[in-house]
């Protein structure tokens, strides 16, 4: 699998959009562990280990930005895109791996086909389980109305009344999570998302240093 990266042995943490993310030291998280800035998160982290969108329009959007990012760029887009045309007058970066983006709330052993229950969080999460992560911290995963830490997009976006049937979707799959043996933390106790432990992210670095 050129350019996939292999998170075996790794804690991996997730930088999602949610506002909990404020206040948590991230910059602590260099040298951690893997750390996945999603979507808008690279801005703010622009030393991060990769960068996860399954969102095409995102893409489009940052794609200049993006070329000047040092990060691996991993865009989960439907297999039926026409890329040539979606991206017609798009310069899309050379360090982009593209993957595979399927319906549906599910995780896939295949790290290049990610199933992303209608938003980047949890393709991200599913991605990470696929490449063999043990340990999965969640930051930012909040699904609440509060918006997102570093600002929104200035396009139209989805709207936030369907975080309810997101958070939903990751109930669907933290059974087979655990029977996997992947560890999955979340670090905001208020969050919507409620099918995994809580911890604090100073104490998931701990963790992450035994």
């Amino acid at each position: 699998m050129g350019g996939m990266m292999d998170f075996r042995g790794q804690t991996v943490f997730l930088i999602g959009g949610g506002p909990s993310v404020t206040g948590q030291d991230l910059d602590g998280l260099r040298g951690q562990g893997v750390v996945v800035a999603i979507n808008d998160a690279f801005r703010t982290l622009p030393w991060a280990d990769a960068i996860f969108t399954a969102d095409g329009s995102w893409l489009r959007n940052r794609a200049e930005e993006l070329r000047q990012a040092w990060s691996l760029i991993y865009a989960a887009l439907p297999a039926d895109l026409d890329l040539a045309a979606y991206f017609e007058d798009v310069r899309l970066p050379d360090h982009l791996i593209h993957l595979e983006r399927r319906d549906g709330a599910r995780l896939n052993p295949n790290p290049q086909v990610v199933h992303y229950a209608d938003n980047s969080g949890f393709g991200a999460l599913t991605w990470a389980a696929a490449l063999g992560a043990p340990r999965i911290v969640l930051c930012g995963y909040d699904l609440q109305e509060e918006g997102w830490w570093h600002g929104g997009y200035e396009w139209e976006s989805k709207g936030m009344d369907r975080y309810a049937d997101w958070a939903v979707s990751y109930w669907l799959i933290a059974r087979d999570l655990r029977r996997r043996g992947v560890d999955v933390v979340n670090t905001n106790p208020d969050s919507a998302i409620r099918c995994f432990r809580f911890a604090r992210l100073e104490d998931c670095l701990s963790e992450a240093a035994a």
